[in-house]
């Protein structure tokens, strides 16, 4: 895997895949929204929806992780029992744009590794700052994988793309997460009304998924760990892991943003601050 600490080529997924033919059947897409979605990225959803995905939102909740912590046992409860059509949940943030062959490709490289997976987008309004970060090398298992697309007519097999992967820690704005593994995860979690000896008293489907907190890093000094990299590192420790794939997906504000080729990443940004960049 390379070392670089930037993204030179993005992949367009369009150039793979034929919107037209897409279906989402097995995708359940999650959009917490403090108010309401931006309205290019619910013109998004309903393309979803109208190819098949199930769309699980919600409203009102300003607090991002308790929000992701309800919306997360809403799916369990009413989308993800036993028999589900779903074998891919989407975290989706309320004001990201993207394209369906983009969905699609997330949803694709996740099949073929079996692993959740990331889009790559920037942090609001820093087009220079991707909202990834970087783990060390040594914590992969693969590091590139060869994704088909679709030819003109269908019938077989179109252009090839070898896609890297990168070992990261990301937000939760494009991520696709299998429906197995999105359950075990869910399901290893400490739930609201839990007792020490593992008891309940009554039922919940509050899960502490994700939650910012404090902790140490491997220097012993206590860092800042937001909800949305909280997650990412309960996959990781259940041994499913968070792979960049270098797909583009937009936070959206007057215009589209997207991460310019040398964004910093994350840790590249710590490394900065540190030597007073």
């Amino acid at each position: 895997m390379s070392q670089s600490k930037t993204i030179m080529n993005y992949i367009d997924p369009r150039s793979l895949f034929l919107e037209a033919d897409l279906r989402f059947d097995d995708l359940l897409v999650l959009v917490p929204s403090y108010k309401q979605p931006d309205w290019r990225t619910q013109g998004l959803m309903m393309l979803l929806r109208s190819r098949g995905a199930e769309i699980c939102s919600s409203m009102h909740c300003s607090d991002p992780a308790l929000h992701r912590v309800i919306i997360a046992g809403r799916a369990m409860q009413d989308y993800l029992g036993e028999g589900t059509p779903f074998r891919y949940v989407l975290w989706l943030d309320d004001d990201m744009a993207f394209s369906l062959a983009g969905v699609h490709m997330l949803r694709e490289v996740s099949r073929r590794i079996g692993r959740p997976v990331s889009a790559a987008y920037c942090l609001r309004g820093r087009p220079n700052q991707l909202a990834w970060k970087r783990l060390p090398v040594d914590v992969a298992t693969e590091d590139s994988v060869v994704i088909w697309g679709t030819s003109p007519d269908g019938a077989t097999e179109g252009p090839t793309a070898l896609v890297p992967l990168y070992p990261i820690l990301s937000g939760m704005g494009s991520l696709m997460v299998p429906a197995g593994q999105f359950r075990d995860h869910w399901r290893s979690c400490l739930k609201v009304g839990e007792r020490l000896d593992g008891t309940i008293d009554y039922p919940t489907h509050m899960a502490a998924i994700c939650s910012s907190t404090l902790q140490p890093n491997r220097d012993g000094v206590y860092v800042w760990v937001s909800e949305d990299h909280a997650y990412c590192e309960g996959l990781w420790e259940m041994h499913f892991g968070v792979w960049g794939v270098p797909i583009v997906f937009h936070h959206v504000s007057e215009l589209p943003l997207a991460p310019i080729p040398e964004a910093l990443w994350l840790d590249e940004l710590v490394e900065l601050g540190k030597a007073g960049g």
